[in-house]
């Protein structure tokens, strides 16, 4: 998962049909984030209802999909918590990040943060639901070492380690 930051998020709306969305996500301190935006639609229905489904893109015919509960990380702190994930996301410790319009310091960045309104979400998740290492064969028993250096249990306790327990 830290080479492949692109998934599909699957929330729900109002009347139960599912919506899709392209995110980015990343492992931050073992969890799993992504980023979003204050007014968003797909953040509305993640308030009212914090269950989603995240499909994991890969190359090819690689994929895992995830059965998620999601935390709204919002707050004072947002900005920094925007710039946790996207240095992540970009592999970029220090100096400029890339961004919607161009490569930006992070002072830039974080006043750009606090424009836009941005959120972070954490995911927890109880288990893979399924996985596919090589195409197109998905299977919920086979393992996900090859592709993301992980088997399931080890990704799953990697996602929520961190997360406090009453979440």
């Amino acid at each position: 998962m830290e080479e492949h930051a692109s998934a599909a998020m699957v929330t729900v709306a109002q009347d139960g049909t599912p919506r899709v969305a392209r995110v980015g996500i990343a492992l931050v301190d073992g969890k799993l984030w992504s980023s979003g935006t204050q007014d968003r639609v797909r953040t509305k229905r993640l308030r009212r209802d914090p269950r989603c489904t995240l499909f994991v893109f890969e190359a090819g015919w690689k994929w895992l999909t995830l059965d998620t509960t999601v935390r709204i990380l919002e707050g004072d702190d947002a900005p920094e918590l925007s710039l946790r994930l996207v240095r992540t996301m970009q592999k970029k410790p220090t100096g400029p990040l890339g961004w919607l319009t161009g490569d930006l310091s992070e002072e830039e960045f974080l006043a750009a943060m606090v424009e836009e309104k941005r959120s972070s979400t954490s995911s927890t998740s109880s288990a893979p639901t399924e996985c596919a290492d090589r195409a197109p064969r998905p299977g919920v028993g086979t393992l996900c070492r090859e592709h993301h250096g992980l088997e399931h249990g080890a990704l799953v306790d990697r996602i929520s380690e961190a997360l406090p327990a009453d979440s």
